[in-house]
């Protein structure tokens, strides 16, 4: 878990090829991968994420708060 780089989304599609490239910066070379999580956004945010292999995404059907999507990311993270 040393290389979690999870980011919890909503409502970012102005901001998330910002969030991506700083968030996945790296990733594949020293991390495994970028655990981006959704919560339930409402505009093209989920549309606009670069989608690459190191890249996984886990979207919420429903905004549930912030610290349940940085949970999500947490408990994905753990695992491979």
């Amino acid at each position: 878990m040393d290389d979690f780089r999870g980011v919890p989304l909503y409502n970012e599609e102005d901001n998330v090829a910002q969030v991506c490239n700083a968030s996945c910066r790296g990733v594949g070379r020293t991390g495994p991968r970028a655990d981006l999580v959704d919560d339930g956004s409402q505009d093209k945010t989920v549309e606009r994420i670069d989608r690459r292999p190191e890249v996984r995404l886990l979207e919420f059907e429903k905004n549930s708060g912030q610290s349940a999507a940085m949970y999500a990311g947490i408990q994905a993270a753990q695992v491979t």
